[in-house]
């Protein structure tokens, strides 16, 4: 088994969409369908469960994933450390970003961080919360970006900001084309459009409890923002995500803050304790004298 066939596997385990997945690793779907085939024929055994609409991984691609992510993970560690010390940098530091990251002050961050430390070498990668914290715990990742306050066995937290969401709702609702605010009771009966709970459960929940009602709310399952967008375009529910997330110039969907504020934190999590005077000691220092006071 090649270490490529392994990644095509691990992208589509992680985006569990045939489409997405082969967008990530930039081959076509029927060669991505085709990949992963090839892998179960070469193990014996069925990785993907195909009979629903969205693919899931059977306990076989369960195990798959899980010590593959530890084999790309010491693959990688280990070409990280050869490239840096062809560089002559002496130090690595590996982040995770979330999907949701795009806030400024990460970017800020990693750019000062490799200001006050030029001889450590950074790399990034991104995933859903839930990822980044078991990538964190077998050691692929140093620290990671997280949305919420998740709980995690051996992983410590630091808040860096606070960020708000919003309520994406079709512009044909009224509470869009009144403007302003909009109450819990505005979206009485509709349905919550919103990720898979495993991907970032403590975000999740957060969301759910916000927009509690009376009636047992109806949830639509979308993996991506781009999927919400086109199903409250549709009118088919309305979703909860960051404002900068919100594109203003999606058709058919607009954005409205919440009568009762709802925020949740952007966070920094590593796990044991860091090596003092290490690169993660030094990420972790800087990144409490920028974090915003919220």
């Amino acid at each position: 088994m090649g270490l490529e066939r392994l990644e095509y596997f691990l992208a589509l385990a992680d985006e569990l969409h045939f489409g997405r997945a082969a967008e990530r690793v930039h081959i076509s779907q029927p060669a991505l369908s085709q990949q992963i085939k090839k892998l179960e024929s070469e193990l014996g055994a069925t990785l993907i469960d195909r009979t629903n609409r969205s693919p899931t991984l059977t306990a076989a691609g369960e195990r798959l994933r899980t010590g593959g992510q530890e084999l790309l993970g010491a693959h990688a560690r280990l070409w990280e450390d050869v490239r840096a010390a062809a560089q002559g940098r002496t130090d690595t530091l590996r982040l995770a970003r979330t999907r949701s990251s795009t806030d400024p002050l990460i970017t800020d961050l990693v750019s000062r961080f490799q200001d006050a430390y030029p001889t450590v070498a950074v790399h990034t990668s991104t995933g859903w919360t839930a990822w980044n914290l078991t990538q964190l715990t077998i050691g692929t990742f140093d620290v990671a970006v997280v949305r919420g306050h998740p709980r995690h066995p051996g992983v410590r937290t630091m808040r860096l900001a606070r960020s708000e969401l919003v309520a994406v709702v079709s512009d044909r609702h009224p509470a869009a084309r009144r403007g302003g605010p909009i109450g819990i009771a505005d979206l009485a009966g509709q349905a919550l459009v919103i990720w898979p709970r495993e991907l970032g459960p403590d975000f999740y929940d957060r969301i759910v409890t916000h927009v509690r009602d009376r009636s047992r709310r109806p949830i639509i399952l979308e993996a991506d923002n781009a999927s919400t967008f086109d199903a409250v375009a549709e009118g088919r529910g309305f979703g909860v995500l960051d404002r900068i997330r919100v594109p203003d110039d999606h058709p058919g969907i607009t954005a409205l803050p919440f009568a009762k504020p709802l925020r949740v934190d952007l966070r920094l999590a590593w796990h044991g304790e860091p090596e003092r005077g290490g690169a993660l000691a030094g990420f972790l220092r800087l990144a409490q004298r920028v974090a915003v006071r919220t």
